[in-house]
């Protein structure tokens, strides 16, 4: 894995890697019809970016297992051993991500609260002290309101199958 080259983490809005990928793809294959598909975090992504780009026609088509709505809160909530095998190894992997970041980047050392960022133990809180500030962000609630595809999805125009569990949480 090659560390980032700009103070940058993935992120549910970031949808520019995206765009360069299907961007890419179709100048290289202008013929071939695309498809993509998104999960959870993917998938918003993807809705927004089909909404972002709905009058281009660069793809053909979108399929969205669409968890990521409410899935942070979810987790959050659920039993101790989801929380602790889940929440906890992936906080784990985002954690040392965003110090490095501060750490390589000082325009990231300047947004990330660090100190905040080493004691998370939920995704909002670290959203709150580093995936939002360093996104430009004011804090985890900006971040989730601004980022999600509930503001995109009246306007894609690409034949798009969301799915969703019977027992998800809606907004």
């Amino acid at each position: 894995m090659l560390p980032n080259k700009r103070p940058r983490m993935y992120h549910s809005g970031e949808t520019t890697d995206m765009d360069f990928v299907f961007r890419t793809m179709k100048t290289r294959e202008p013929q071939r019809h695309l498809a993509a598909v998104g999960v959870s975090l993917g998938g918003n992504a993807l809705l927004k970016w089909l909404g972002e780009h709905a009058s281009e026609n660069l793809l053909s088509a979108g399929r969205v297992d669409f968890r990521a709505v409410r899935f942070r809160a979810r987790i959050e909530a659920s039993g101790i051993a989801y929380r602790t095998f889940y929440l906890k190894n992936f906080l784990n992997t985002l954690i040392p991500k965003a110090i490095r970041c501060a750490e390589t980047f000082p325009e990231a050392a300047a947004r990330i609260d660090v100190e905040g960022t080493r004691h998370c133990t939920t995704f909002w809180t670290f959203d709150d002290y580093a995936t939002g500030p360093l996104h430009g962000f004011k804090d985890a609630r900006d971040y989730y309101t601004r980022c999600s595809s509930i503001h995109f999805v009246d306007k894609i125009t690409a034949p798009t199958l969301c799915i969703s569990a019977a027992d998800d949480i809606t907004v």
